[in-house]
C-alpha cells in the first residue's frame, strides 16, 4: 500500500543565526494547496533551479522528517531536496505570470549569446548543448503555464485570442479537464485501451490491493506507481504528464530518477526495460509487487 502523505507546519530550522518557519511535506497535491492558499500558482516544472546553496539544517531537518518539498514563505522560496538533487523556486516567480515572462526573456537571451559563441567555436557545443536542451524545456513548460493560467483565468478571454471554441481547445490539450482526478484519467486511459483491471495492474508491476487503493481514490499514488501505470498503459510523453500532474506529481529537471523514466518514454522502452535502467543506476523502480 502507498505510504500516506506527511505534512509538517511551522517547522523552526536555524540559518546563520535567525529562525526561519517552514511548511514540509512529501506530496505535491498538499504542496499545491499550500501555495494556492497563500495566492501563489502551482510549482511549475520550469521554475525549478539547481541549489548548491540550500542550508545543510534545511537538509537535515527534511531529511529527518523525511520530506522533500519546504516552503518559507518568510524567505519567499519553496525547496526541493531528494536523491542528494536540491533545487528552488523563488516565490515571487509564481505570483504572477507577468513576472514569469520576464525571467523567460532573461534566459532567452542569454540562449541567443550561447549560439553565438557555438557559432563562432564549435568546442562550446559540448558544453552548451544541456544548458540549450534546458532552455528549450523551460521555454515550453513556461508557455504552458502562462497559457494554462490565463486559460483558467479567464477561458472565453482565451477562446477569442486563439480563434477556437472551448471544445477545440480542450480537444487540442490547450485547456485541461481540471476536474479529471488520478482515477478518472486511470479509468479512461483503461477503458480506451480495452483493458481489464487484472491486465492493468499485472502490466503495471502492483499488487491488486495497491491498484484498488489507486483507482477507488482511497490513496493517491506515489510517482513510482503512477509512472508504472504510465508505462502499463503504453502512454506517450503528454498523457503521462497529464497522469501524473493529477495525482500531484511532475517531471522534475535535474532529478536523475525523472530523466532516466523520460528518455525510456520518448523511447518507447516497455517497463521492464525501464526498470532495468533504473536499477543499473541505482534508484527505485516501478511497480510494488513482489516476484
Amino acid at each position: 500500500m502507498d505510504a500516506q502523505a506527511r505534512e509538517f507546519r511551522d517547522v523552526a530550522v536555524d540559518i546563520d543565526g535567525r529562525t526561519y518557519r517552514y511548511y514540509m511535506t512529501d506530496d505535491m497535491r498538499l504542496l499545491s494547496a499550500e501555495l494556492e492558499k497563500h495566492g501563489y500558482l502551482p510549482p511549475p516544472q520550469a521554475a525549478w533551479w539547481r541549489n548548491p546553496h540550500l542550508a545543510q539544517s534545511v537538509r537535515d531537518r527534511m531529511s529527518e522528517l523525511r520530506v522533500c518539498y519546504s516552503l518559507c514563505l518568510e524567505a519567499g522560496v519553496l525547496n526541493y531536496f531528494a536523491a542528494g538533487s536540491p533545487l528552488i523556486i523563488h516565490l515571487r516567480y509564481i505570483t504572477d505570470p507577468k513576472k514569469y515572462v520576464v525571467m523567460l526573456k532573461t534566459q532567452y537571451l542569454d540562449f541567443i549569446g550561447v549560439c553565438l559563441r557555438v557559432n563562432r567555436n564549435k568546442r562550446i557545443l559540448k558544453n552548451t548543448l544541456q544548458k540549450v536542451m534546458d532552455f528549450c524545456g523551460r521555454m515550453n513548460s513556461g508557455m504552458e503555464l502562462i497559457q494554462e493560467f490565463y486559460g483558467l483565468k479567464d477561458p472565453e478571454n482565451l477562446t477569442k485570442m486563439l480563434g477556437k471554441s472551448g471544445k477545440q481547445l480542450e480537444e487540442e490539450k490547450i485547456v485541461v479537464n481540471k476536474s479529471e482526478t488520478f482515477p478518472d484519467l486511470l479509468r479512461r486511459f483503461r477503458d480506451e485501451r480495452k483493458l481489464r483491471d487484472v491486465e492493468l495492474y499485472r502490466a503495471a508491476n502492483l499488487s491488486k490491493q495497491t491498484y484498488h487503493n489507486i483507482i477507488s481514490g482511497k490513496v493517491v499514488p506515489t510517482r513510482e506507481s503512477a509512472f508504472a501505470l504510465s508505462f502499463a498503459l503504453k502512454l506517450d510523453l503528454s498523457d503521462t504528464e497529464r497522469l501524473l500532474s493529477s495525482a500531484g506529481h511532475s517531471f522534475l529537471p535535474m532529478d536523475s530518477f525523472t530523466r532516466i523514466v523520460k528518455e525510456c518514454i520518448l523511447l518507447g522502452n516497455d517497463l521492464q526495460k525501464a526498470n532495468s535502467k533504473l536499477d543499473e543506476a541505482g534508484l527505485p523502480i516501478l511497480g510494488n509487487a513482489i516476484k
